[in-house]
């Protein structure tokens, strides 16, 4: 009885086994679907991000290895001087006469040596540093040259011009760039009235000035500086020009800078030195800075 009752209880064991089976196999497989499912949707994910991950990781060795770079490169030396010959260099200065005049004053860049400076200037900077500061002075042979007195003019204030003049048919097609046709009227640079054909003759142009009696224009120099006015009169086959100039203009002419530092009556005096020759100056200077070197 005892071995039937074993065998009874077995074979009711297989039966609950049997019957619970199917039950586990079926959430078995439902747990192996969902971890699937969770499984790609991980992967997709994953997918998505690893674009700003992998950007997001470029940049992180980027700025890592640049601040390595940073902190191993020595930093370029700062040039504080001395000055040498081919410096760029800026400075302050003033600049007085020997009674205490101040003529001029600032900043100035230049470069030393070259003669963009006078050379008591460029002797002065040289051996310097940045933040340095000298009062020197400087003799006439190295600042602005010895006064000359040739370089002094004295120009009439009246001045006569012929009327009627002629020119090459050759010249006279190379400043108004056509050929000259009798009785038309041109217009030259630099001329305040108009001129008129009136003959051609063996590649010679006859003209005539057309000034008028009693006309006033400025005085105008190669640069375009007036520097006073002048009056017209006709007279016969002769222009008259008054010259009513003012006293201190400077003005630029074929022979170079000139100052107007006389007029009277008849004359003016134009002077071609510099205003500071023949003059020992001094100059306070300071070095600023090096721009280059």
């Amino acid at each position: 009885m005892a071995r039937k009752k074993r065998v009874k209880g077995e074979r009711k064991f297989e039966s609950i086994k049997d019957r619970l089976e199917p039950i586990k196999k079926e959430k078995m497989t439902k747990v192996v679907a969902l971890d699937e499912k969770k499984r790609v949707e991980f992967i997709k994910e994953s997918e998505k991000r690893f674009p700003l991950l992998y950007a997001l990781l470029i940049f992180f060795v980027v700025a890592v290895i640049g601040g390595v770079l940073i902190f191993m490169t020595p930093s370029s030396p700062v040039n504080i001087g001395p000055v040498k010959e081919g410096d760029i260099v800026q400075i302050g200065y003033t600049g007085k006469l020997q009674d205490g005049t101040v003529f001029n004053s600032g900043n100035h860049t230049f470069v030393v040596g070259t003669g963009e400076v006078i050379s008591g200037i460029d002797r002065a900077v040289t051996g310097m540093i940045i933040g340095e500061g000298k009062t020197v002075t400087i003799p006439p042979e190295e600042a602005y040259g010895d006064y000359d007195q040739e370089n002094v003019r004295v120009l009439p204030l009246v001045q006569e011009l012929n009327r009627t003049a002629n020119i090459t048919e050759e010249m006279f097609k190379l400043t108004f760039d056509e050929g000259p046709i009798v009785d038309r009227l041109y217009s030259i640079r630099g001329m305040d009235w108009l001129i008129r054909v009136i003959d051609i003759q063996n590649q010679t142009v006859v003209y005539r000035q057309e000034a008028e009696e009693g006309e006033v224009f400025d005085l105008v120099d190669l640069v375009g500086n007036i520097y006073g006015t002048y009056s017209v009169s006709v007279e016969n086959e002769k222009i008259v020009r008054a010259l009513n100039p003012t006293k201190g203009s400077t003005v630029m002419t074929a022979e170079g800078l000139g100052r107007i530092t006389e007029v009277n009556e008849t004359h003016m005096v134009m002077d071609f030195n510099d205003e500071l020759a023949g003059k020992t100056l001094t100059f306070e200077i300071k070095l600023i800075n090096f721009l280059s070197y």
